[in-house]
């Protein structure tokens, strides 16, 4: 099974310069609104950019692999946030005694968010020969 990096995938979201505007993405998600300055820019990441701030949110925002990047590594912030609230909950529902967190514990516990896609997809199509797929890689 191969493992994916968060920097390998945002990487091949990437048309072009991909290893120049790889830390642009990264300091775009992750540096709040307000401090999306030309100066925390030019500390954070503008030597491995290559370029002007100016540049940066001017040309590589409107680009479509430059959006999708950022999409894509929002999607892998957001598993990790929604971990962190999970985490948090359970504490307090377990330490607190909080019966508003467990049963927030309890009813996430429930949902897809734990829910073995991969699994499940295989024990649906256990039994079902399909050639293209094997002429193709599939298992």
């Amino acid at each position: 099974m191969k493992t994916k990096t968060t920097k390998g995938t945002i990487m091949q979201k990437l048309d072009v310069n991909s290893n120049k505007i790889y830390p642009f993405v990264k300091w775009y998600v992750d540096t709040s609104a307000k401090d999306r300055t030309k100066e925390n820019f030019d500390k954070s990441c503008k030597n491995s950019c290559g370029c002007e701030f100016e540049n940066a949110m001017e040309n590589w925002l409107i680009r479509e692999d430059v959006q999708e990047a950022i999409r894509t590594y929002m999607k892998q912030k957001r598993f990790v946030k929604i971990c962190d609230v999970y985490d948090a909950m359970y504490i307090k529902a377990i330490e607190k005694g909080d019966t508003n967190a467990a049963k927030w514990v309890v009813d996430f516990s429930k949902s897809e968010f734990f829910e073995d896609k991969q699994n499940e997809m295989n024990d649906y199509l256990t039994g079902i020969d399909i050639p293209a797929l094997k002429k193709s890689g599939g298992e």
